[in-house]
Formats: structure tokens, C-alpha cells, sequence
């Protein structure tokens, strides 16, 4: 039978290829933007991360979760990873990060090297995650125009600050 992946022998015949590019419905395109931030305050000390995630067409969302106690750089990187996953999840094949972290930008752009022990699982981790995207694309921009992230990932922690209390 023709499209079961299975050639005959003898067969003249050009049999089709379960998932062949003749049988496969055209992938659809999803963009997005994810704003992430992280913060600890002390460093280490208690952490969090935010995400705001557009997805076109849709509303934006804002995912933040609460860390525990680690450095600004893991929860800059967990953020990151949050977006790719929540991405990954709504079916998002064109993801743009926007980010105010310039180490975790450099490093995932390949432009500094990961040296911190606690950062190379994490980076590992992105760049797996990152892989299946069809186009991504990370970008560095100053604090002032992260402000919605950074906002949230502050509103996590003084809920947690607060829950302490």
C-alpha cells in the first residue's frame, strides 16, 4: 500500500514515505515575544522569575514563579526557560526573548562562554529548549525597556516577602 512507509520489492514504483514533504500538511507559524526577567534579592537570596508571554493573536500572559534562595544569574536563566517551555507549549514556532540580562543574552548568542558551575546546566538546558523553534532569537535591551517583567518578577517576590511576614 502506497504512504505506509513500505517499500515493496519490485516495485517500479515510487512508494510515498510516511511524512514525506508531498503528505505533510503545511506547518502553521506562531510568533511570539517573551519578555523574561529574574532577581534575587541578595545574591544568593530569595528568588523568582516572570515572563510575559504575547502570543499573536492572543492575549499576553504573565507567568511568575517563586525560586527559593539563588543568585541573579540562575533566575535570570530560569525565566528564560520558563518562556521557552511556555512557548514550546502554546505551539510556537517563531520565538523572540527580549531580556535585561546581558550575560545570560551573550551566552546564549554564543558570544561569552558559560564558566559559572551553577549556569552550564541551565545553558545546556536552553540551548536544547531552543532547538525547537524553527526561528529564535534573543535579544539584550537596557532594564527600562523590560519593566513589565521586572515589575512581575518584583511582585513575586514581596508576595513571598509578605507571606514571611
Amino acid at each position: 500500500m502506497k504512504g505506509d512507509g513500505e517499500l515493496k520489492s519490485g516495485d517500479d514504483s515510487k512508494a510515498l514515505v510516511r511524512g514525506a514533504p508531498a503528505e505533510r500538511p503545511e506547518m502553521r507559524t506562531l510568533r511570539a515575544t517573551a519578555y523574561v526577567d529574574g532577581a534575587s534579592r541578595g545574591n544568593p537570596g530569595p528568588a523568582a522569575c516572570g515572563v510575559i508571554l504575547s502570543v499573536e493573536g492572543f492575549p499576553s500572559r504573565e507567568i511568575g514563579i517563586y525560586l527559593g534562595d539563588t543568585t541573579n544569574n540562575v533566575a535570570e536563566y530560569c525565566g528564560l526557560i520558563l518562556a521557552l517551555r511556555e512557548a514550546r507549549a502554546e505551539g510556537v514556532t517563531d520565538l523572540t526573548v527580549v531580556s535585561d540580562s546581558q550575560l545570560m543574552v551573550s551566552q546564549v548568542n554564543g558570544e561569552f562562554k558559560v564558566s559559572a558551575e551553577k549556569l552550564v546546566p541551565l545553558h545546556q538546558k536552553v540551548m536544547h529548549l531552543k532547538s525547537s523553534f524553527v526561528s529564535f532569537v534573543i535579544r539584550y535591551v537596557p532594564r527600562e525597556e523590560n519593566v513589565r517583567a521586572d515589575k512581575l518578577t518584583g511582585r513575586v517576590l514581596k508576595l513571598v516577602e509578605d507571606i514571611r511576614a
